[in-house]
């Protein structure tokens, strides 16, 4: 039986046995897919050959056996799967079938708790299928009657004369027609149905005096030959009393009570009413215009000094609005100035000044003192008292305690300038030139060499030359001078 695939999905499968091409037994244990003369994959319906390119390695423990990985690709085509794979001179032809089926068949059969194929409850029997692929429903089978079911997409037929669906609910007109014809007289007698009701409301309206039934529907008394219209108004509680009736209101009277709902939350004292004893509500709109407390109150307001006039007035200046430097706003907002602000775009100015000056602050960062002036004063009193110490050849030291400089005054890299400055000086002193510390050390630790006259220190890398001298040899001793250059 062929191994059954999944569409479209990348799997293992073993290939074997492959043996040896002579004896036709001995286990091959080293093919390899490049070096066989034939590896491919034959796809259903006379597909294109695909050459093998998935990975293939020998399974531990058996030997002549060989898993290789199947790509998406490989699998991507329902139906037969042939692998072949052939060598003449190394071992017999191999080839293995498999079944790629579609993704949805493959876990309705293999996933985890699988459903398996759909059976039905009675052995040997078939589902009905239409021929265009759709399941019969046998609604005396229905599982769990009780349930509501949503058959908005069904086609039901109510009555026996319904030919066509023409609403929502699948109930043709002329079923429609049939339900609104029925005589609601002689079939619908009780009630509590939507028949009987219609039934009252139709001879309340075909003889307005006869209304025996409605009136034991309202729980009225019947009062035979009283018109409905008048009888409903005399059934009815008036609210309204004699002298507040609706229908009987003068404008005076109207008059009076709109004075009255004024005068009760102080709308009167905006225009005909002096505030007396009235006073604004805390917090509210008229309040808040007037006061700047956390909690808006009328009271704060003085007319004397907080009204608009007396804003005006305001001594020295007198009755004439004036600027910040006390100048007439007459004589300043000219329409020659204006256009002179117009001209000069300084909105555009402003947004160009914020945003050069956007990100000053976070540079900046917060005052160690009170402001940053405060801050810039301190630095400038300190950078005072430092010049005034070292004068302007900077600092000049008599002496130096002893043990002043020990590993934790001087720091690492001071103490390493230091060495590497005195292993540059020239062993006479004066200069870091010529014979330096360096190069006296190389003759002792690093490697030289003695070649026809010529001595060659090198370097730290025993490579590249430090300095060389000239060196005179006798018989009696081989080195008898060495002549720095």
């Amino acid at each position: 039986m062929a191994q059954i695939l999944k569409q479209s999905t990348s799997v293992d499968v073993r290939l074997g046995p492959f043996v040896d091409v002579g004896d036709g037994f001995t286990p091959e244990t080293g093919v390899t897919i490049a070096a066989s003369d034939e590896a491919e994959i034959l796809k259903a319906n006379g597909a294109a050959t695909v050459a093998m390119s998935g990975a293939f390695a020998a399974v531990t423990g058996c030997d002549g056996w060989y898993d290789y990985t199947l790509a998406a690709t490989d699998v991507d085509t329902v139906g037969d799967l042939t692998i072949v794979m052939q060598d003449d001179s190394v071992y017999l032809p191999v080839h293995a079938r498999f079944q790629v089926v579609e993704e949805e068949v493959y876990d309705d059969l293999f996933a985890a708790s699988a459903v398996g194929y759909l059976k039905p409850v009675t052995a040997g029997r078939d589902v009905d299928v239409t021929a265009t692929g759709a399941v019969g429903i046998d609604w005396g089978n229905i599982e769990n009657p009780t349930t509501v079911v949503d058959l908005s997409g069904t086609d039901i037929n109510l009555v026996d004369t319904a030919t066509a669906v023409t609403n929502d609910v699948g109930i043709t007109a002329t079923a429609v027609d049939n339900i609104w014809d029925e005589d609601i007289e002689a079939a619908h007698g009780t009630d509590a149905t939507a028949g009987f009701l219609l039934r009252v409301l139709g001879a309340a309206i075909s003889n307005r005096t006869n209304n025996a039934n409605l009136n034991a529907l309202l729980g009225v008394a019947d009062t035979a030959g009283t018109d409905l219209p008048e009888q409903v108004w005399s059934e009815t509680a008036r609210i309204l009393t004699a002298s507040t009736n609706f229908n009987d209101l003068s404008a005076a009277e109207v008059n009076a009570q709109v004075d009255t709902a004024l005068s009760d939350i102080g709308l009167d004292h905006l225009l005909s009413a002096a505030v007396v004893g009235t006073d604004v509500v805390d917090n509210s709109v008229v309040a808040y215009l007037v006061s700047s407390a956390a909690t808006a109150d009328w009271d704060t307001f003085v007319n004397t000094t907080d009204s608009l006039q007396a804003i005006r007035d305001t001594a020295p200046l007198g009755t004439a609005m004036r600027g910040t430097d006390s100048a007439a706003l007459a004589s300043v907002c000219t329409e020659a100035r204006l256009a002179e602000l117009d001209a000069a775009n300084i909105p555009a100015d402003v947004d160009a000044i914020l945003t050069d000056t956007a990100d000053m602050q976070p540079k900046l960062g917060t005052p160690a003192g009170a402001s940053i002036s405060a801050d810039i004063a301190t630095v400038d009193t300190n950078v005072d008292a430092i010049l005034a110490d070292t004068g302007t050849d900077g600092v000049v030291v008599a002496s130096i305690n002893t043990d002043a400089l020990d590993a934790v005054a001087l720091a690492a890299d001071a103490a390493n300038e230091i060495a590497d400055a005195l292993l540059a000086r020239n062993i006479a002193g004066g200069s870091s030139s010529g014979r330096i510390v360096t190069d006296a050390l190389r003759f002792l630790r690093n490697r030289w060499a003695i070649s026809g006259g010529t001595l060659t220190v090198y370097q730290e890398n025993d490579t590249t030359s430090g300095w060389t001298a000239a060196v005179t040899t006798t018989a009696a001793d081989p080195i008898s001078e060495v002549d720095p250059a």
